[in-house]
């Protein structure tokens, strides 16, 4: 930027925009992922079993018995999850039907693009006003012994009332993971173009530094986002409608 190149910065950030707006899933396939889905699965449970044994004390917790004991409510989870897909099938139709609507031009016209927005409004919200008590369900079912819909049930009960300050709070969240992804990947990946245009050798190996620090944040990422809601969870647990909420 202090050269005067603004035109590598401008490349970095259409390529960091391509990597959020897609995942960085575009080049994986089907197996890959569920492979990816299952072991982000997999960090989530032992990171909320790892938080809330170290935050009743448990000082000799170790990692290990995170990985040993915090699978136990695999299938229960994976059970939530499914829920959680069916419930967020009003968005997806909303995209379906987006996309159909920007092929035919269905919204040249004002009133069918006004009708189109009104139709999103309300499948957005439905599904929002579901998937705000099922997301609370994967962190309840975590605790041993739980059914999936004894689970989903108590999340629903404890959301009754708060989903406004739980879409407040995961707003503030998105902008947080934002932030992160700007100030961490958007060096690497100026960087990353810097050196495969000095040295020709680093550019035919190939080596996908991006993609290996991308992978690093995103786990690091969800790790905090993990710990985040799980103690918003403990809040709510403990939340004194006269008291200010404190994390």
């Amino acid at each position: 930027v202090a050269d005067g190149k603004i035109g590598t910065v401008g490349k970095a950030g259409l390529t960091l925009l391509g990597i959020i707006s897609t995942g960085g899933l575009t080049t994986m396939n089907d197996a890959q992922v569920v492979i990816a889905m299952l072991l982000f699965t997999i960090i989530w449970l032992v990171t909320i079993y790892l938080a809330r044994h170290l935050l009743a004390g448990h000082q000799e917790i170790k990692m290990r018995d995170g990985f040993y004991s915090a699978l136990s409510p695999l299938v229960s989870t994976l059970v939530v999850g499914l829920i959680i897909f069916l419930e967020a099938i009003p968005i997806m139709l909303t995209i379906i039907v987006f996309q159909v609507a920007l092929t035919t031009e269905f919204l040249s016209t004002p009133f069918y693009a006004l009708l189109f927005f009104m139709f999103a409004a309300l499948m957005i919200t439905l599904s929002l006003y579901l998937l705000s008590s099922s997301f609370f369900a994967i962190i309840v079912v975590s605790a041993p012994g739980l059914y999936p819909l004894t689970a989903v049930r108590m999340a629903k009960n404890l959301i009754m009332g708060r989903r406004l300050r739980f879409l407040i709070r995961v707003f503030y969240l998105v902008i947080i993971v934002a932030l992160l992804y700007l100030l961490l990947l958007m060096p690497a990946i100026i960087l990353d173009g810097i050196l495969k245009a000095q040295f020709a050798w680093l550019a035919e190996s190939k080596i996908p530094f991006v993609a290996i620090i991308q992978l690093t944040i995103t786990v690091f990422i969800f790790i905090y986002l993990s710990i985040y809601f799980y103690l918003f969870y403990r809040a709510l647990l403990d939340y004194n409608d006269d008291a200010k909420l404190e994390l």
